[in-house]
């Protein structure tokens, strides 16, 4: 299912891509283009009995509904403490994170067959003056294409980085040969769940690209560079990076919204309408700056 995006003034261009892949047998993947709000998620749902398709789609469901109801300024209720000392778009990315994972939460216990289910999420929003917000949890990611290099700007939280983290010394092999899949945060799985939020800068033409980890398992960073650089369109682009993922065995769900950054608000000129003169001897529209009337030669201009 392919979503591209229409622009707005401060996403010049989006587009998202989902696919089952080539061994899954259902979707449980969601995803969501919103350059209205210039808001775009990746979220891989986890469950048997499509509970993790149920989990994602109801937290990109609700996060959108956050937006719709809110403005970065303007939040319907007050931030959470952790939230307070951010940047207004961040706090608004961020609770509409945590509305999501108590909806999830909610969703998994009262639906038979649902226990357990949960969600991973990773979302980009882009506020009207250009700065741009990342907010994630678990192991989809985001990178950012800036100045043709590459970087991924999430780590996963994972059970292979929790030890990397808390335990620097641990040798490569070692951690080679501990489990890549599992993951230690996850909407659904606490009602208080730890959103991870980064903010920054950006400039006009810098590309973020949002993933599940059946991209991001499958394809290089190296390849998603080039294939955003020597693509036509984003578009084009997200359909070249799921055609990797398949070539690479297509193992998992695979998704991936891209957006590219335009101008803030700010820096966008007004349109200014010419003024139009009309000649006060005969009403003949005027070619602003004439000083004769083309029609009777009246004089336009003192």
């Amino acid at each position: 299912m392919s979503m591209p995006g229409t622009t707005s003034t401060n996403c010049a261009d989006c587009a998202g891509l989902t696919d089952v892949g080539r061994v899954r047998k259902q979707n449980e993947d969601s995803i969501l283009v919103r350059p209205d709000v210039g808001l775009f998620v990746v979220a891989d749902g986890m469950g048997g009995h499509q509970a993790g398709e149920v989990a994602s789609r109801l937290a990109v469901e609700t996060i959108a509904e956050y937006f719709d109801n809110s403005t970065d300024e303007n939040l319907p209720e007050p931030a959470a403490v952790q939230f307070r000392d951010m940047d207004p778009g961040a706090q608004r990315l961020g609770m509409g994170i945590v509305r999501a994972n108590i909806q999830v939460c909610r969703a998994a216990q009262s639906g038979t067959g649902r226990a357990g289910m949960g969600t991973t999420i990773a979302a980009v929003h882009v506020s009207p003056d250009g700065s741009v917000h990342i907010g994630h949890i678990g192991d989809s990611r985001v990178y950012r294409i800036s100045n043709g290099e590459i970087e991924q700007v999430t780590q996963d939280h994972s059970f292979v980085n929790q030890i990397r983290w808390s335990s620097p010394g641990v040798e490569p092999d070692v951690l080679a040969h501990l489990p890549k899949n599992v993951i230690t945060r996850a909407l659904g799985l606490a009602e208080d769940t730890d959103v991870e939020l980064r903010s920054e800068l950006s400039l006009p033409g810098d590309v973020y690209l949002v993933c599940s980890d059946g991209l991001s398992g499958f394809v290089s960073s190296e390849q998603m560079l080039a294939a955003v650089e020597k693509a036509p369109t984003l578009e084009a682009a997200a359909h070249e990076l799921i055609d990797a993922a398949n070539r690479g065995g297509g193992k998992d769900n695979i998704s991936v919204v891209i957006v590219r950054v335009g101008p803030p608000e700010s820096a966008i000129p007004e349109t200014v309408s010419p003024t139009v003169t009309v000649c006060p001897t005969c009403g003949v529209v005027t070619i602003p700056g004439n000083a004769f009337c083309v029609e009777c030669g009246h004089r336009l201009v003192d």
